[in-house]
């Protein structure tokens, strides 16, 4: 009978080891993927803001996926997102949280126009969060500030 309780705490300190964190290997502001084609993307860690900056080249489309892990103190972030430029095409931003719930989605087309937006995600758990980025046919530049967002009430 021993054995069974033994078997069973050793599985359950497992599952809690590696459930706490689904992304706790990786750094703040670290570049987890990057697949990105024609245009830069720069990753910027100012202390609780990271800033994610993408600029296509002059007259052709950037394409591909940027992901990066980001340490959230809070249980919700939030999003300012801006263009300096005239852009096309379509800009997307996925957010999970460090048990992988995804806590925010937005994509944002471009037709010839600059755009700028704040959002919040959704209510998610502290620390590593995942952050990733789809670019489809952009052409322009576009800057991400993503910061801790102090924890509320929940609704």
């Amino acid at each position: 009978m021993s054995a069974k309780i033994s078997f069973l705490l050793f599985g359950l300190t497992t599952l809690l080891l590696f459930s706490c964190g689904r992304y706790k290997a990786y750094e703040d502001a670290e570049i987890v993927s990057r697949d990105v084609t024609k245009g830069s993307s720069f990753v910027t860690d100012l202390d609780s803001v990271i800033v994610i900056n993408l600029k296509s080249k002059e007259d052709e489309q950037m394409r591909g996926t940027l992901t990066v892990a980001w340490k959230n103190e809070e249980k919700r972030a939030e999003v300012d997102f801006t263009t300096d430029t005239t852009c096309n095409g379509v800009l997307s931003l996925t957010m999970n949280d460090k048990k992988g719930d995804e806590v925010f989605y937005r994509e944002t087309p471009f037709l010839n126009e600059e755009i700028s937006y704040r959002d919040s995600s959704a209510f998610g758990k502290k620390r590593m969060w995942l952050l990733t980025f789809y670019i489809q046919d952009f052409e322009g530049k576009a800057e991400y500030r993503i910061r801790f967002k102090p924890d509320e009430e929940e609704e």
